[in-house]
């Protein structure tokens, strides 16, 4: 029976920071920065070097002391300006960048630091590693020490496990299989998840809400979809995945532009800043299109073409168009588009 939405339970709470500050020297590090978590979700923290993103993991850690804001972990404050709860008291699960595994000790012996020994054995079941407890870290593939890394995370039965660059060891081949393999794990355990990287791919792969940072600050939380369709300016847009801008006139229901006129259901009006996808522009051959093609690079399943018209460039990412080559006239059509106002940055 499903109760009405009044009577549903709440999804437990995660990981909750208000208003979190942090300064080293004169570098603010963090500005506050503002996070929610809740349930078995599992959140990126998504962002370039120097973001901050680190320092929020480390503060939600209890490595790193915020200089102000509130940090609050299943319901229990453990961070603000009267209270501070040390890292072995927080019920959090860390997985370290370079998994930090105890060389001198067997697979069952990292698993079971810090943990009752009854929790080893489901631990490395769950990460699928139950017949490697009698090995030594050096004995295991990369992917291998990752999983056992994560089982001593989830041995102790934590409220939220916290993960730093979870993938930036691992080949390319290795990577996709593992953040599969990951995430199917954590949704297991039934544990609140945030994990910080660099990699948009690592995002939009493997989280179920991403929050994106720059300089300190989160500037846009949304699902994968919704982030990659609907970002909330350039520089998003640019950063999570491949984006294409150039000026356009927006008016009721369509936006005019250099290279034609198209649809739009945006409230903006007058100048505005186009963004497109490579995967959302389709090139049809036309003797007198607007377009050229001046670039055409061949991966297999795909192709991506650069096309020009005077000082607007984008690019086209799309499958065998028969009898288009480099300097082929085009048409432009787009499936979709965002508008940001003029000057956004």
């Amino acid at each position: 029976m499903t109760l009405p939405p009044h009577e549903q339970e709440s999804p437990p709470p995660g990981i909750h920071c208000h208003a979190v500050t942090k300064r080293f020297g004169v570098a603010t590090a963090l500005r506050d920065f503002e996070l929610e978590t809740s349930g078995s979700m599992i959140l990126s923290l998504l962002g370039p070097s120097g973001c901050g993103k680190t320092t929020a993991l480390r503060i939600i850690a209890g490595f790193e002391r915020p200089d102000s804001g509130a940090v609050s972990i299943g319901g229990e404050s453990v961070a603000a300006d009267d209270v501070f709860v040390p890292p072995e008291n927080r019920k959090v699960g860390m997985v370290f960048q370079d998994y930090a595994l105890f060389p001198h000790m067997t697979v069952a012996e990292n698993v079971g630091y810090g943990a009752p020994s009854r929790s080893v054995e489901p631990a490395l079941s769950l990460v699928g590693l139950d017949r490697h407890g009698s090995r030594m870290p050096h004995e295991l593939s990369g992917g291998e020490q990752q999983r056992v890394a994560l089982a001593r995370a989830l041995a102790p039965g934590p409220t939220a496990v916290l993960l730093d660059e979870p993938f930036s060891n691992l080949d390319a081949s290795l990577r996709d299989r593992m953040r599969r393999e990951v995430r199917h794990i954590l949704k297991d355990a039934g544990t609140t998840t945030v994990f910080v990287t660099h990699d948009q791919e690592d995002a939009l792969a493997m989280a179920d809400v991403v929050a994106v940072m720059r300089t300190g600050t989160v500037l846009q939380v949304a699902t994968p979809l919704e982030l990659y369709r609907n970002p909330v300016s350039p520089w998003v847009a640019s950063f999570v995945g491949e984006s294409d801008v150039f000026a356009g006139t927006a008016g009721m229901g369509s936006v005019e532009t250099a290279l034609g006129t198209f649809p739009h259901a945006s409230p903006l009006r007058g100048e505005v800043i186009v963004m497109v996808r490579p995967e959302w522009v389709h090139p049809s051959p036309a003797i007198d299109g607007r377009a050229t093609v001046i670039e055409q690079e061949f991966f297999g399943h795909d192709q991506l073409l650069v096309l020009e018209l005077g000082e607007t460039r984008l690019r086209s990412r799309v499958g065998h168009v028969p009898g288009l080559a480099v300097g082929d006239r085009v048409d432009v059509g787009i499936d979709e588009l965002v508008l940001f106002p003029k000057g956004a940055a």
